[in-house]
């Protein structure tokens, strides 16, 4: 394939149009130094279809600057897999527009290292749906900060099983506000010890 053989300053070379207009088959034989060489604007015009094709390993070469660059619609139609490859880094690199539209089946695969990379202003960003979506791991990893960051609606949609993985600092770090907002059910299934940090 004549992209294959492309020297990585030819790659770099190459126009936004060029690279959106790189078929899935063509872009899966890039080589992780031809990947490395793509630049922001060149990422930004891959499809999610293109992007699917990339290893974790190439996925996991993209700069801050590069995830930023991705469309908030080729962001959301990116596979589950695909966004578990990102790293905590990368997941923090991305705007608030970014991460409210990635899908919850994608909300549901973050690890806890990667949701320990999004800031108080990416957590504010995230839907109820989105909240719902979390893992119980995801949830117990939030730092306080986080947990303050948290709004009325973020917090009324925790499930019952998501606030009984709440640990005692991250009870004691809610605001009264925010325990108004709990379920009758998650006050129900909260331990005593953390009902006594209120």
């Amino acid at each position: 394939d004549a992209i294959a053989s492309l020297e990585s300053d030819q790659v770099a070379a190459l126009t936004s149009k060029q690279v959106a207009a790189l078929t899935t088959a063509q872009v899966s034989t890039l080589t992780s130094d031809q990947v490395d060489a793509l630049t922001s604007t060149q990422i930004a015009a891959l499809s999610a279809a293109a992007l699917g094709t990339m290893s974790s390993d190439e996925i996991g070469t993209f700069s801050s600057d590069e995830i930023a660059a991705i469309s908030t619609k080729v962001l959301a139609g990116l596979s589950t897999d695909i966004v578990s490859f990102l790293s905590s880094d990368q997941i923090g690199a991305l705007s608030s527009a970014q991460l409210a539209s990635l899908t919850t089946a994608q909300i549901g695969v973050l690890s806890s290292d990667q949701v320990d990379g999004l800031s108080s202003d990416n957590i504010v960003a995230l839907t109820a749906k989105q909240i719902e979506a979390l893992t119980t791991d995801a949830i117990s990893s939030l730092d306080s900060d986080q947990i303050a960051a948290l709004t009325s609606t973020q917090i009324a949609a925790l499930s019952t099983a998501q606030v009984t993985t709440l640990t005692s600092d991250q009870v004691d770090a809610l605001t009264s506000t925010q325990i108004a907002a709990l379920s009758a059910a998650a006050l129900d299934a909260m331990a005593s010890d953390e009902i006594a940090t209120f």
